[in-house]
C-alpha cells in the first residue's frame, strides 16, 4: 500500500483555477482509493505572487509552465519531500505536466527511485519505479520538449508576423487600446494575441479617455518645465489617476514621456528567447528591432517629441556637470536638488534690507535652483528660494525627530524581501545537484577510458554536464549576494544611527550632512494664492532601488510627495507661479 499524492498545475484566473482544483482532488481522490493506496498528509499550492496554501495530499503549481522547473515552487517542494520520504507514490497526468526538459525530467525520475518513490503517468499507463521504462521516459520527456521549442517556434513567428504589421503584443500602453476589444483593454498578454486570428488582434488604437492626459504630460514637461515627479505631483494634486485607478510616480510618467508610440512609432523585438526550456532571453540591439509608424496612432507632434528630448538631454548634461568637482565647503555643497528640472540649488548671499533706523540688516545666504537663476522660466519654474538659517533649523529639527524613531521596520522589510528572494532559490537542491553533475563527469570519463563511450559523444554530454554547473553557479552566486547585500545593509544601519545619536547639532559641516543624507530634494505647490514648498529627505542608508522597492511594500504605486515634509508657505505677488 503506497502513500500517495498527487501534481498538478492551474490557471490564474481564480474561477478557472477553484474549478481546476476541485476537479484534480476528486479524480485523484478516486484514482487513490481505486489503487487502495493512503493519501498523504503533506501538499501545498503555490501562487505565482509567493504565497502558499496547505492542500492535503496535492502540490499545486498556480500558472507556470511545465518546462519552467526552477520557478515552480510546488513541484520543487514536492520532489523534496518525496527524497525525504514523506510518501511514496506520485500521480500526475501525463510527462509533459512532470516536465518538457529530459535532463530535468530523468534525474528527478532517477533521484526519486533511488528513495523508493513511483511516478505514475495516467495518460501514458507508466509507472517510474520501473527502470525499463526509462528509455521511453526518455523519448516521452524529448518529445515533450521538442513540442515546446516547436511551439515557441510558430510562437516566434505569428509574434514576428504581427510585429511588422505594427501589431502589439503586450498591455496595451498608456493612451491606447486593442480594437479587437472596444472595452479599455489593458491586460491583453501574447497568448492571447496570437491565438485569435482576427485581422484587429493586436492592433492598436487611441483610447479617448487617455489622450488628453497623456498629451497634458509632454505640456508640462515641455511647457511648464516640470520634472518627472513635478509632474506626477500635479497629476495627484489634481486627483488624476493611473490606469489601475492608483497615485502617479516619476516611473510611470517617465515610462510615458520616452514611449515613440506617442509620435506613431510602434517599436518591437527589444528582446529573444534563445533558450525556452531555460527561460533565457537576450536584449535585442537598437537598429535591429522592429519599428513600424502608424500616423494613426499620433498623439504628439513631432516638434513637441524633439523639444522633449532636448529639455531630457540639457538636463542630463546640466546633472552630470553639477556632480563633477563642486565645492564642498558651504554646509549644504551638493545636497539640495530641484524636482522640477534636476538642477542642483546653490548659495547665494541675500540683498540687504533696511530696518527702521534706517541702517541695512544683513540677511546672510539663501539657497536657489540654478537653473532657475540662470535661466528663468525658460528652464525652471523654480522660482523659490530657502534663507540658509531656516533651512538649516528645519534639518536639525527632522534630525531630532529621526533620532527618537524607530524605523527598524524599514530594514526588517528590506531583509523580508532579501530572504523571500533567497527562498526562491533551493539552494540544498542546487548543491546536492552540484555533487551529482560532479560523479557524472568522473563516469563518463572513465566509459570514455574505457571504450564505452566515443569521443563525441563524451565531448557532447560534458558540454551539457558543464553548462548546468555554470547555471548551478550563477544561482549559488546569487544565493550567497543575498546574505552580503543583508550583512552590508545590517552594517549601514547601524553606523547611520550611531552617527543620528552622536550628532553635534552645534557643528553641523557638510560632511557630516552627507554621511546622514543621499540628497534633499525641493518641491512647491501653489494653492490659494499661496506657494507651499515641500522637502524630501533621501537618506544614505537607503539606495534608490531598496527605496522604491519599500514604497512599493507600504503602499503599492506611490505618490512622488508621500514622504515630502512642509518647510513654508509664502503668499504670492501675482496671480501666476
Amino acid at each position: 500500500m503506497d502513500i500517495s499524492i498527487s501534481y498538478s498545475r492551474v490557471s490564474t484566473v481564480l474561477k478557472q483555477q477553484l474549478k481546476a482544483l476541485v476537479e484534480h482532488q476528486e479524480q485523484w481522490q478516486e484514482i487513490i482509493e481505486r489503487e487502495g493506496d493512503v493519501l498523504a498528509e503533506c501538499g501545498v499550492f503555490y501562487k505565482k505572487n509567493g504565497e502558499k496554501q496547505y492542500k492535503k495530499g496535492m502540490y499545486v503549481d498556480e500558472g507556470i509552465s511545465g518546462k519552467d522547473y526552477i520557478h515552480r515552487e510546488a513541484f520543487k517542494q514536492m520532489v523534496k519531500d518525496g527524497l525525504d520520504r514523506k510518501f511514496t507514490k506520485i500521480y500526475v497526468e501525463d510527462t509533459s505536466r512532470f516536465a518538457r526538459c529530459t535532463e530535468d525530467g530523468i534525474k528527478i525520475i532517477k533521484d526519486l527511485r533511488m528513495k523508493g518513490v513511483n511516478v505514475y503517468f495516467r495518460k501514458e499507463n507508466l509507472n517510474s519505479i520501473n527502470p525499463e521504462n526509462d528509455l521511453l521516459l526518455t523519448v516521452l520527456f524529448a518529445s515533450a520538449e521538442r513540442e515546446n521549442q516547436m511551439r515557441s517556434e510558430r510562437f516566434k513567428w505569428k509574434l514576428g508576423r504581427l510585429h511588422k504589421k505594427g501589431g502589439w503584443s503586450g498591455p496595451a500602453p498608456y493612451g491606447y487600446k486593442f480594437k479587437w476589444d472596444k472595452k479599455d483593454n489593458d491586460k491583453a498578454d501574447k497568448s492571447t494575441l496570437i491565438k485569435k486570428e482576427d485581422e484587429d488582434i493586436g492592433m492598436l488604437e487611441i483610447n479617448d479617455k487617455e489622450e488628453a492626459i497623456l498629451d497634458y504630460i509632454f505640456y508640462l514637461y515641455t511647457e511648464k518645465l516640470l520634472g518627472k515627479e513635478g509632474i506626477a505631483f500635479q497629476l495627484n494634486n489634481q486627483d488624476i489617476k493611473t490606469r489601475k485607478g492608483k497615485k502617479w510616480n516619476s516611473t510611470t510618467v517617465s515610462r510615458i514621456l520616452n514611449n515613440p508610440i506617442c509620435i506613431g512609432d510602434v517599436v518591437n523585438h527589444k528582446t529573444e528567447s534563445i533558450d525556452i526550456t531555460r527561460g533565457y532571453v537576450k536584449e535585442i540591439p537598437e537598429e535591429e528591432q522592429i519599428v513600424v509608424h502608424k500616423e494613426e496612432l499620433r498623439i504628439i507632434s513631432d516638434e513637441v517629441w524633439d523639444k522633449k528630448n532636448k529639455i531630457k538631454n540639457e538636463r542630463r548634461k546640466n546633472l552630470l556637470e553639477e556632480k563633477i568637482g563642486y565645492s564642498n565647503k558651504n554646509i549644504f555643497s551638493s545636497l539640495i536638488f530641484c524636482k522640477q528640472c534636476g538642477a542642483r540649488f546653490y548659495r547665494k548671499k541675500r540683498k540687504k534690507v533696511k530696518g527702521k533706523n534706517g541702517i541695512k540688516i544683513d540677511r546672510g545666504y539663501e539657497w536657489l535652483c540654478l537653473n532657475y537663476d540662470r535661466h528663468g522660466n525658460k528652464i525652471c519654474k523654480g522660482r523659490y528660494s530657502l534663507p540658509e538659517d531656516e533651512l538649516l533649523e528645519f534639518i536639525k529639527k527632522e534630525l531630532k525627530k529621526k533620532q527618537k524613531q524607530d524605523d527598524s521596520y524599514i530594514l526588517n522589510l528590506y531583509i523580508e524581501k532579501k530572504n523571500l528572494e533567497k527562498k526562491k532559490i533551493d539552494i540544498q537542491y542546487l548543491r546536492k545537484r552540484t555533487e551529482d553533475i560532479n560523479l557524472q563527469i568522473i563516469e563518463i570519463r572513465q566509459e570514455k577510458n574505457k571504450k564505452l563511450l566515443d569521443e563525441e559523444m563524451y565531448l557532447e554530454q560534458l558540454k551539457l554536464l558543464t553548462s548546468e554547473l555554470r547555471e548551478i553557479k550563477i544561482l549559488e552566486n546569487k544565493y550567497n549576494n543575498i546574505n552580503t547585500d543583508i550583512e552590508r545593509m545590517e552594517l549601514k544601519y547601524n553606523e547611520y544611527h550611531e552617527m543620528l545619536d552622536n550628532l553635534d547639532f552645534n557643528n553641523l559641516t557638510n560632511a557630516t550632512l552627507k554621511k546622514i543624507f543621499n540628497r534633499i530634494n525641493i518641491m512647491a505647490e501653489t494653492v490659494d494664492g499661496y506657494k507651499n514648498i515641500y522637502i524630501h529627505f533621501s537618506y544614505n542608508f537607503l539606495d534608490e532601488t531598496q527605496n522604491e522597492l519599500f514604497r512599493e511594500e507600504i503602499e503599492g504605486e506611490s505618490s512622488t510627495t508621500e514622504y515630502y515634509h512642509h518647510f513654508k508657505s509664502e503668499k504670492l505677488r501675482f496671480n501666476k507661479t
